[in-house]
């Protein structure tokens, strides 16, 4: 959790908890990109190839396939 504050969210744990609620309540995979693509990528200008990115994305895509 802490990698992916530090990392993806610029430190900021109230905006990753924030993220994790919007991501909780989107109904199919395609909303949940464009929430991170807006929280992630836009706000905390975080790296679209880092490693963090890539497991992040993995653990919220997972809710999504099963």
């Amino acid at each position: 959790r802490a990698w992916f504050m530090s990392e993806l969210f610029s430190g900021s744990e109230a905006d990753y908890r924030a993220t994790l609620v919007l991501l909780a309540d989107a109904p199919s995979w395609a909303a949940a990109t464009d929430i991170l693509s807006r929280e992630m990528f836009e706000k905390h200008d975080a790296s679209v190839y880092s490693a963090s990115t890539v497991a992040f994305m993995a653990a919220a895509e997972a809710r999504f396939r099963s």
